[in-house]
């Protein structure tokens, strides 16, 4: 478990700046944006056997908040209540 822990840790602290700028620019708010990436990191945190096997972790990470926006923006359920950077409506 130590190495996954490593890697992961590895993982975060490379790409966490890029996951946090992108959000920001889809939520022109640091705060949401913020959020975001931290829900992202922890559901990749969750599945890290899975998504470490990926090609491109990092996109992975970048499509749960990107997804979770495009629900709430088109009104589909999703399982909860929609993200709190969703669109304001």
């Amino acid at each position: 478990m130590s190495g996954d822990t490593d890697d992961f840790d590895a993982f975060y602290a490379g790409s966490v700046r890029r996951v946090t700028g992108y959000l920001y620019a889809v939520t022109g708010s640091r705060a949401e944006a913020e959020d975001a990436a931290q829900e992202a990191f922890a559901r990749a945190w969750q599945h890290w056997p899975r998504v470490s096997g990926y090609a491109d972790p990092e996109a992975w990470v970048r499509r749960v908040p990107d997804r979770d926006y495009h629900l709430a923006q088109d009104g589909e359920p999703d399982g909860g209540a929609p993200p709190a950077w969703g669109p304001r409506r």
